[in-house]
């Protein structure tokens, strides 16, 4: 059994693409907050720009 254990270990190691899924998925959640950020700062200039629109 003990062998068994040591082969899943062996095979988990070399298998690289979960990391890559993870450091994908970091990527991303940065990208979204970063937008988060940005749209956040931004709202307040785009009311007061519009608010200052006469129709």
């Amino acid at each position: 059994m003990l062998e068994h254990v040591k082969f899943a270990v062996m095979v988990l190691k070399s298998d690289r693409r979960g990391v890559t899924a993870v450091e994908y998925a970091l990527v991303a959640g940065a990208l979204v907050a970063g937008v988060a950020v940005a749209f956040t700062a931004l709202t307040g200039n785009l009311k007061a720009y519009l608010g200052g629109l006469a129709f």
